[in-house]
Order: structure tokens, then sequence, then C-alpha cells
């Protein structure tokens, strides 16, 4: 009878554990996902502000940004912890951000290119920390790599007993069975109450 109720309770542990496995991945992946639309949406939507601030200026010299335009986009940009290139199409660098470069590790970036009503081509480049994004997910993963063990043990335990105690009447009707095959045939197997 122990081997039987043991079994039952490996198959049980087995398809918890599976099921929790599955759980957990595809809550995973769902956040990440999430996370990641967030911050591509995010982006696109943030690159266009120095955009329409280069383009609201009119008649001014388009050459260089201006140090209040500068000052806005520094504080844009330190508010939602940001960097940003924009440069002319010939490649000169109208304004940059300390540290900015190409491929910045631990930032996604988005380039657009874009044109002023005299005609002139512009290109800016805008990276936002994908950090708290990293931060978050690996706190999912160590949130389930210790809960979905211990849910796995409860789980165990609760089918054990719960085994355990459906199996209750079997046992008596085997023990019942096993001494009436030693020789005590006066004695009869109870029936189980359903």
């Amino acid at each position: 009878m122990q081997s039987v109720s043991a079994r039952l309770n490996a198959a049980f542990m087995l398809l918890i554990g599976i099921i929790l496995a599955l759980f957990s991945a595809a809550l995973y992946l769902w956040v990440k996902d999430r996370m990641e639309r967030d911050l591509a949406h995010e982006l696109s939507t943030h690159i266009h502000l120095p955009a329409e601030h280069l383009l609201a200026r009119g008649e001014k010299d388009e050459r260089r940004v201006d140090q209040d335009l500068t000052r806005e986009i520094e504080s844009f940009l330190k508010v939602h912890e940001a960097l940003a290139r924009i440069s002319r199409e010939d490649g000169e660098i109208l304004y940059s951000s300390p540290g900015y470069s190409e491929d910045i590790p631990g930032y996604r970036s988005i380039r657009e290119d874009f044109r002023s009503p005299r005609g002139e081509g512009y290109r800016i480049e805008f990276a936002l920390s994908d950090v708290p994004i990293r931060t978050y997910l690996a706190q999912l993963r160590l949130f389930s790599a210790v809960s979905c063990p211990a849910v796995l043990a409860l789980s165990g335990l609760l089918g054990y007993l719960f085994i355990k105690r459906a199996l209750s009447p079997v046992e008596a009707i085997r023990r019942q069975a096993e001494r009436i095959s030693r020789g005590n045939v006066s004695e009869r197997v109870p029936e189980p109450s359903s």
C-alpha cells in the first residue's frame, strides 16, 4: 500500500511541478514582453519632444541648439533617465548627452530622421535605461526560484495527507485480509462506508 500511495504522491507532485514551471515561464515571458513593449512605446513617444522643439523654433538658426532648448532637453532627459544626441544630416552634432555613444550598455535606443519646414535634415537618437526592466525581471526570477519549490513541497505534503486519508479504508481492508490469510478464517472483511 505504501508503494501505491508513494507513486500517487510522486505523480501528483510531478503534475504540480510541471504546472508551476509552465505558469512561472509563461508569467515571466508575458511580463518581459509587456515591459519591453512599454519601453519601446516610451522610446517612440519621447523621441518626438526634441523634434517638436526644433520645428517650433521657426525662423531661428537651426544650425545650433540654443541654451533654452538645451536646458529643456537636459531636464527632460534627467527626469526620464535618458540620453540623446541630435545631429544634422551632414553629421554635425548639435546636442549630445554626456556619455552618449552608439551602443550604450544598459540602454535601449531609437533613431529617427526628420526634416524641418526649411528642408534641413536632422537625426535624433534617444536612449532609455533598461536597468529597471532587468532588475524587475531578476526579482521575478528570484521569486519564482524561491516560491516554486516551497509551493511544490507544500503540495507534496498536502497530497500525501489527502492520499493517505483517501486510501485508509483500502488499507484497513488489506490489513483485515492479511489477518484472515494467516489463518483466522472466522473474521470477515468489513465493508467500507462510502
